[in-house]
Order: C-alpha cells, then sequence, then structure tokens
C-alpha cells in the first residue's frame, strides 16, 4: 500500500490545500470544490421570466403586405389550402390571421361562423374585406364564385 504523494494537510502550488493523486481521486479536494462552486455559479441557468407578449392582431399586421387592390396579402406562413397560419394570444393554438384581425375589429366571432373573403384572396388579413358568415353561406358563395 502506497502512500499518499500529497497529503490533504500540504499546500500545492496555485491550489487550495487537497490531494490530487491517482488514488484519492481528487475526494475531499478544495481545488474541485472551488472549481465546482464556480462552475455552478457561472453555467446553472437562471430562471427567467419571459418577454412581454404582443398581441396577434400585432404580429399580423409586422407581416402583411399592402398590395393596390387595398388587400393586406399575408406573407407569414401558410397551410396545405393556401390559407395563413399564425399562433393566438396564447401562443399555444393555431389560429389563422384573417380571422384574428377580424376578432380584433368586431370582438369575439360566434362559435360555428366562417370567415370569408369577400375578395376571394386567401391570404387577405383585410377586415374591410372579411365577413363573419354561417358555413352553408360560406359555401353558397365559393360556388357562386366558381360559376360566375
Amino acid at each position: 500500500m502506497t502512500e499518499c504523494a500529497y497529503p490533504s494537510n500540504t499546500p500545492l502550488t496555485g491550489y487550495s490545500y487537497g490531494c490530487r493523486c491517482a488514488r484519492c481521486k481528487g475526494a475531499n479536494n478544495a481545488y474541485q470544490r472551488d472549481y465546482s462552486k464556480t462552475y455552478h455559479r457561472t453555467y446553472t441557468p437562471r430562471p427567467r421570466t419571459p418577454p412581454p407578449r404582443t398581441s396577434a392582431a400585432d404580429r399580423v399586421m409586422r407581416r402583411v403586405v399592402i398590395n393596390g387592390g387595398g388587400c393586406w396579402i399575408w406573407q407569414g406562413a401558410t397551410s396545405a389550402n393556401g390559407y395563413g397560419v399564425i399562433r393566438g394570444d396564447t401562443g399555444r393554438q393555431l389560429t389563422s390571421p384573417h380571422r384574428v384581425m377580424l376578432e380584433h375589429r368586431l370582438g369575439p366571432i360566434a362559435a360555428g361562423l366562417h370567415v370569408d373573403h369577400l375578395c376571394t384572396a386567401r391570404r387577405c388579413c383585410n377586415p374591410d374585406h372579411l365577413e363573419a358568415v354561417t358555413p352553408v353561406e360560406n359555401d353558397r358563395r365559393a360556388r357562386a364564385r366558381l360559376t360566375a
């Protein structure tokens, strides 16, 4: 059995008291304790408060371009059927930007109503070009536009 080359009461150059030999593996090593304190003080994640979330209507307005016809064309993400997609005010559920803008202008839209684009542009978010209608009326208008 060999003796420890650096007994715990012998000062090491540049370090606090403690053993750094292979046999002790730095057990109760003041150097490692100091390093651990510094590491955890520097790299432990701090609880952060999230930045205040802007309203969905403000986020929509940052991503629209106004064309010559008065349409506010959505420049953000779109769904497979061509309508815009954005996260709502809660930040969890996806919604459409045209619905967000109509609700911003008129207040909550009644359950079961669809938003009809009077200008027929699916990415248009201008509330003047939108109207809340029943699904039957929305379908009737869509068929009338196709046959006209």
